[in-house]
């Protein structure tokens, strides 16, 4: 019998950029690849803290389609805070409820090593045309009109 995943003891606020292990075509487990994931929305009602979390990629960041945001080095500060180390996009209609748990998240590796999943935070207030492009990412994707999670958060594996 295997021991229940240990819960991270920091907790996630959304706009936070986790190192995630993103389910993979709807399955119900944990990819085998990590990757940045954005933080949508938190329920700290439970333990582990379980968090809708959109899928992110550094792949094929010049293809833009509907619901995805993208963060790169020309937007600054933002960028530096984000903790992303290249450009990325973050597909907003993509989400899951994962528990906040090692099972689906892990520290990114990094020199200094960094002890949680927790890679930087999204700071819409440090520029105007970031902020614009996510809202139109987030509307696009639904996010302001009810739930955009496409995965059934009880069907999945703590």
């Amino acid at each position: 019998m295997s021991e229940d995943p240990v819960s991270w003891p920091d907790k996630v606020d959304p706009l936070d950029i986790v190192y995630c292990n993103f389910p993979e075509d709807g399955a119900l487990v944990p990819a085998p690849k990590p990757r940045p994931a954005l933080v949508l929305n938190v329920a700290d009602d439970q333990d582990p803290q379980r968090i809708q979390v959109a899928y992110g990629t550094s792949k094929k960041t010049t293809q833009m389609y509907s619901g995805e945001f993208q963060l790169t080095p020309r937007d600054g500060e933002v960028f530096k805070q984000s903790g992303l180390q290249e450009a990325g996009k973050f597909h907003l209609k993509r989400t899951a409820w994962l528990p906040y748990n090692e099972r689906w998240f892990k520290p990114k590796p990094a020199i200094p090593a960094t002890l949680t999943p927790r890679m930087g935070k999204l700071d819409l207030s440090l520029s105007p045309s970031v902020k614009q492009r996510f809202v139109a990412a987030a509307t696009a994707a639904g996010l302001f009109a009810g739930d955009a999670s496409p995965v059934d958060d009880s069907n999945i594996q703590s």
